[in-house]
């Protein structure tokens, strides 16, 4: 099988990347051919497939012009779209495995995928497709609103339990919805509203 592996790095910057470049030798070693998109570092590993990586975002940039632009190809980048598509007509991979894309390749690349005709399959190994500091986790406690902003915090009650009988406890939100940990919740199988319940209670920091 023909893999096309998609991540923001093509090289080791902690445990997410080390995880990707695992998921390269697992496959190398049963024999399937892998190749990678990714953006260019000179940190990077040798790819003869470098030539289609695309320019990692700016987050200094001077020029107002220039952050607004950077934002803009964040959302999803015409760039890395195209370049996809390229490479995808030249490996002609049969499935495409995509990881952390968010930010630095975008959401466009599926948009290539699936133009294409080539099923997609991703991982979401951290949080970062609904908060924006990727562990639902702010300002000392564990976010239940969805968001990591602070209005959401305080309007929809991210409550916590601090320093109580040697331990930190968090209880949800107020919200009729209950928030992500509902919506988890609900996708478990038979978990019923006492099973709920039960996870509720037991949830730490």
């Amino acid at each position: 099988m023909r893999v096309l592996l998609a991540h923001a790095y093509f090289h080791i910057r902690g445990g997410g990347d080390f995880f990707v470049f695992e998921t390269e030798r697992v496959l190398r070693q049963h024999g399937h051919s892998v190749a990678w998109f990714s953006t260019m570092s000179e940190l990077n590993e040798e790819s003869e497939y470098a030539r289609y990586f695309v320019g990692p975002p700016s987050y200094t940039s001077s020029s107002t012009l220039q952050q607004v632009l950077g934002f803009k190809a964040m959302v999803y980048s015409h760039e890395a779209k195209e370049k996809f598509a390229k490479l995808i007509s030249v490996f002609r991979p049969d499935v495409i495995h995509a990881f952390s894309i968010q930010t630095h390749l975008s959401p466009s690349i599926l948009r290539a995928a699936k133009e294409a005709g080539v099923p997609v399959v991703m991982a979401c190994n951290d949080y970062k497709h609904i908060c924006p500091n990727y562990m639902l986790y702010h300002h000392g406690c564990i976010c239940l609103a969805g968001c990591g902003t602070k209005p959401a915090r305080e309007e929809r009650g991210c409550r916590v339990e601090r320093q109580r009988a040697g331990s930190r406890q968090v209880s949800p939100p107020a919200s009729p919805r209950g928030g992500p940990l509902n919506l988890v919740l609900g996708l478990l199988p038979h978990a019923g509203e006492g099973s709920a319940n039960k996870v509720r209670r037991r949830t730490r920091l």
